[in-house]
């Protein structure tokens, strides 16, 4: 199988079979939740998690009201055309114009498609952001479980869509993107939503020593209502969790061990060193993803000038990877065999 091939052409290189074991966790929610069930870790009904290594875990956030228009007539975007949106939210799929909707309602109805779109960046926003906070708090088991890394799915539409990411399809930025830029700043405070405690994250191969933290909460008038300082040494490429309670201000105990830290998977170079070349297996009968977004994929690397090779078989459904079901698994397995060859030379 794959494993054999990749281990004889490049024995190095680490295998995995798919991405739903030995510590690694798929199944994105895909859709918006309460941002309550990312610190529950009952996010994805599929349990799909942040903890272990997950490659695929994300939600998405409404796009502007002006790239909206630019989807759709004006007569779709106000009252929402729920047939319309579903159909440019994959058949409904991120459930943008029930669950997502609901959602932005909590804030009150909004008497416009420009003030829905408002609301629903601070939505998407928020959970954005609660992922990226749960992940800092759990790195490395510094928390209640062990986090090694996460991929948020995913960063842009490929398509016209109305359940846009950190960007939309026309590449304008959603809030999503700003708040998980604050949520992974290097050195951050960040407030624990289900423990109502502050925490301090550092990114930095640096510890800071005598460091003050200092929590306010204000009401809806803008008036401060309480306020702490609490000053901490803070480990380097470490946390300081549950730094400040709220409930009282003070301190409970922290790690603040920095001498050994388990190894945690960097993908920046290895992304740019695997975008040289790919290879693209895709199913003609895929029920859950276009055909059609594979060949543009393969056009978009040839205009590109990167060398692919694309395969499209007429069954397979979605996610047949590499498993031995698979009706072509012998020609898919001589078709990788022969792409690993070409670019190990």
């Amino acid at each position: 199988g794959a494993r054999d091939l990749i281990m004889q052409l490049a024995g190095t290189r680490g295998y995995q079979m798919q991405s739903e074991c030995m510590g690694v966790h798929d199944g994105s929610p895909y859709k918006q939740v309460n941002p309550m069930r990312n610190y529950e870790n009952t996010a994805s009904d599929r349990g799909s998690r942040v903890d272990g290594f997950n490659p695929e875990y994300g939600a998405p956030t409404l796009p502007l009201a002006s790239s909206l228009r630019r989807m759709m007539p004006e007569r779709d975007l106000w009252p929402i055309d729920k047939a319309v949106w579903d159909y440019h939210d994959g058949g409904g799929f991120h459930l943008m114009t029930t669950l997502y909707k609901d959602l932005v309602d909590q804030y009150g109805p909004s008497q416009s498609i420009d003030e829905f779109a408002a609301k629903a960046q601070l939505v998407g926003a928020m959970n954005s952001k609660s992922i990226w906070e749960v992940w800092n708090e759990n790195k490395y088991g510094y928390g209640d479980r062990y986090a090694s890394g996460l991929l948020f799915w995913y960063l842009n539409c490929p398509v016209y869509q109305v359940c846009g990411r950190m960007w939309d399809y026309f590449l304008m930025p959603t809030a999503s993107l700003y708040h998980t830029a604050n949520a992974l700043e290097p050195l951050h405070p960040q407030f624990d939503y289900l423990k109502n405690t502050v925490s301090v994250y550092n990114d930095y191969n640096q510890a800071f020593r005598g460091y003050t933290v200092i929590a306010e909460v204000y009401d809806l008038q803008s008036r401060m209502v309480w306020s702490h300082r609490q000053t901490t040494d803070i480990p380097e490429d470490g946390v300081v969790n549950d730094l400040i309670k709220l409930s009282g201000g003070k301190p409970v105990d922290f790690l603040t061990n920095s001498t050994a830290f388990p190894w945690i998977v960097i993908l920046s170079d290895a992304w740019k060193e695997m975008g040289w070349s790919a290879i693209i297996f895709i199913a003609d009968d895929d029920a859950v993803v276009n055909t059609a977004n594979g060949v543009n994929y393969y056009l978009a690397l040839n205009r590109a000038h990167v060398s692919a090779s694309l395969h499209i078989w007429p069954e397979g459904n979605h996610g047949f990877s590499c498993r031995d079901y698979f009706k072509s698994h012998d020609v898919e397995m001589q078709e990788l065999f022969s792409w690993l060859k070409s670019i190990n030379k």
